[in-house]
């Protein structure tokens, strides 16, 4: 099965959003972890 290169490039960009979104949702559930175990 042949893949299209525009195929590639929207999995490309794909990848690039959902990486930046789950960096911060790991970012922001680690700070209110940090910041429960500091203040409690």
């Amino acid at each position: 099965m042949k893949s299209r290169p525009g195929v590639r490039i929207l999995d490309r960009f794909i990848l690039k959003e959902l990486s930046g979104a789950f960096m911060f949702g790991v970012a922001s559930f680690t700070m209110v972890f940090v910041a429960g175990d500091l203040l409690f």
